[in-house]
């Protein structure tokens, strides 16, 4: 599934806090209210909020974290460069991320769902491996499933990781 960019966008509140401020300072304090400790804590505690790696291939250390904002928690990556935000998803509630977090995925070739032999929809046209060239992230519902959200092409992909 391919997001578009519409869906990508930051919402309009933090566009607008953006247009006052200097980029690299905004990605610095954007990072800096990230979700540091879930609601109530739980099991997952501080783990799998936060994802570090050169997600777009441009050479620069990029962040994914989580924002708590007015009735959602987006999940938003600050790339390298400081100049650029993306939202990828957004979650509902602070709540929802006691089963919920992201990780790193190294680069490299890793089997996808259907190369590990999960999953009904499986069949002709869906890859058994997928092949990184930079590093991904990994959406997890802990202890269930999880998909990779990865940056090919001049734009963010989902591929189904585990069941």
């Amino acid at each position: 599934m391919r997001a578009r960019r519409t869906d990508l966008a930051l919402p309009l509140v933090l566009v607008a806090w953006f247009s006052g401020v200097s980029a690299p300072w905004a990605c610095e304090e954007l990072f800096a209210q990230r979700v540091k400790e879930r609601v109530p804590p739980g099991l997952w505690g501080s783990t799998y909020l936060t994802a570090i790696g050169d997600f777009d291939g441009d050479g620069r250390v990029d962040r994914a974290f989580f924002l708590p904002a007015a009735g959602t928690v987006p999940l938003i990556v600050c790339h390298g460069d400081g100049k650029r935000v993306t939202t990828l998803l957004e979650l509902g509630s602070i709540e929802t991320l006691a089963e919920q977090g992201i990780a790193s995925v190294r680069r490299g070739a890793h089997p996808s769902l259907c190369g590990k032999g999960y999953g009904p929809d499986c069949g002709p046209g869906e890859p058994a491996t997928i092949t990184l060239d930079h590093e991904a992230i990994q959406f997890l519902y802990l202890e269930r499933s999880s998909y990779l959200l990865y940056w090919q092409d001049g734009e963010w992909n989902k591929i189904w990781w585990s069941d």
